[in-house]
């Protein structure tokens, strides 16, 4: 059997049955800033050397100050495993900006020498970009529309593995000032800490599979963070959506119970 059969007969079986390696895990996605460049990251909470079938993401950012994104490279290992491009036109909604970037991948990361370690960060994408930036890495209002599908989604073996995303805002660098469900997966106990800014108007729902608030809370007042130890182990096993509405924007982030 030469090489290249082989190599479908491995894709096949990987995309059908999955690898033990992704059962339970997730992947998480943050934005970091390195000088005039943004770096998309992922974060696997198990080690990884499968196919990384898919992934979709969404940066933002204020139209009124004038930053422009400029064409990303990828300069490891990713660029072979999942190549990704801007997925349609840059859109303009309200007073933001939006460019969607998508990949799919077919080769194995553990032949292409990009086998992933849990914990581990991991650059899928570098973006040079002009002016003063404020980007943000985001689910929010806009991009959960069906027809925008912008959405933060990442595909392992042809299975859904989507995290969180750990880390929006690309010029944070404080670890206080992240948005954090840890762990998760868990057992529906977790600790959840939300970054406030002072003015905020924010609120928070966790809600199940068939859409009904199992959680709600609307903090007032606060600044630096905001700091829950969370026990929904009660309403059982499931995939939950944090949602959070901040100055009526919105985002959502997965919570896994086992």
């Amino acid at each position: 059997m030469t090489r290249e059969i082989s190599k479908v007969f491995t894709l096949a079986a990987a995309l059908m049955l999955g690898t033990s390696a992704t059962q339970a895990q997730n992947v998480d996605i943050g934005l970091f800033e390195n000088g005039s460049e943004l770096e998309v990251r992922v974060r696997p909470t198990e080690d990884f050397d499968g196919i990384l079938s898919a992934v979709v993401f969404t940066l933002r950012w204020e139209s009124a100050t004038g930053a422009t994104l400029l064409p990303h490279t990828q300069k490891n290992a990713a660029g072979t495993y999942i190549p990704i491009v801007p997925s349609g036109e840059l859109h303009h909604d309200g007073p933001f900006n939006y460019q969607i970037y998508a990949g799919f991948g077919f080769d194995l990361l553990g032949e292409n020498g990009g086998a992933w370690k849990a914990g581990q960060e991991y650059v899928i994408a570098t973006i040079p970009y002009n002016g003063r930036g404020g980007f943000n890495l985001v689910n929010d209002g806009w991009t959960g529309i069906d027809e925008n599908n912008g959405n933060y989604y990442i595909s392992l073996n042809g299975h859904d593995r989507t995290g969180n995303i750990y880390k929006g805002l690309a010029n944070v660098t404080n670890n206080d000032q992240v948005l954090s469900i840890s762990p998760n997966p868990n057992r529906g106990v977790f600790t959840l800490t939300v970054p406030v800014k002072d003015g905020d108007d924010m609120s928070l729902e966790i809600l199940n599979t068939a859409g009904q608030v199992v959680f709600q809370d609307a903090p007032r007042q606060m600044q630096g963070q905001y700091r829950r130890e969370m026990d929904i182990s009660s309403f059982g096993a499931g995939n939950y959506n944090l949602r959070i509405v901040r100055n009526g924007v919105s985002s959502n982030h997965k919570i896994v119970v086992q």
